[in-house]
C-alpha cells in the first residue's frame, strides 16, 4: 500500500483532473456519500448532494477552468484514514481565482479507493479580475 503522502497527492491530482475535464461522475467518485463540508458561512453545511449540485452547475456552465493544490501537509495517518491540510486554487473561466485553505479527511471506503469524508474550510481568498485593487479577502473561522 502507498504511503499517506502518495495517496493524498494522487487523490488531489485526480480531483484536479476531473475538475479540468468536467467529468462529474469521475469527480464524484472521489467524494464519500457521507461527506460534510464545514466553514462556508452562506452555504452552511454542504453534503454529497450539495457538492454534486454545485459541481454539476460549474461543469455544465463552464465556470471552472482548473484547480491546483499546494502547501500539502499530512497531519495524521492511520490505516484507512488520512487528515491533511492543503491550499486549493480554483480558476474560473472569467478570470476569477479562489484560494481556499482547508483541512481534508480522506477515508479508504473500498480497497485502495480513497474518498473525502470531511472538509473544514479555514480561509477563502476571492480574487476578481486581474488588478490588485480588485482583490478582496474573506476569512472564515
Amino acid at each position: 500500500m502507498a504511503d499517506a503522502d502518495t495517496i493524498v497527492h494522487r487523490w488531489l491530482a485526480e480531483l484536479a483532473l476531473t475538475t479540468a475535464s468536467r467529468d462529474l461522475e469521475a469527480h464524484m467518485a472521489l467524494v464519500s456519500a457521507r461527506v460534510q463540508v464545514h466553514g462556508l458561512h452562506r452555504a452552511g453545511l454542504i453534503d454529497f448532494e450539495g457538492w454534486r449540485a454545485r459541481r454539476r452547475t460549474e461543469f455544465r456552465d463552464g465556470l471552472v477552468h482548473g484547480m491546483t493544490h499546494k502547501d500539502v501537509e499530512v497531519i495524521t495517518s492511520e490505516p484507512g484514514h488520512i487528515v491533511f491540510n492543503v491550499t486549493e486554487t480554483l480558476k474560473g473561466t472569467r478570470g476569477e481565482v479562489i484560494v481556499i485553505g482547508k483541512q481534508v479527511v480522506l477515508k479508504e471506503e473500498e480497497k485502495e479507493h480513497w474518498r473525502v469524508v470531511l472538509e473544514q474550510i479555514d480561509s477563502i481568498e476571492l480574487k476578481r479580475g486581474r488588478r490588485p485593487d480588485t482583490i478582496s479577502t474573506i476569512t472564515t473561522s
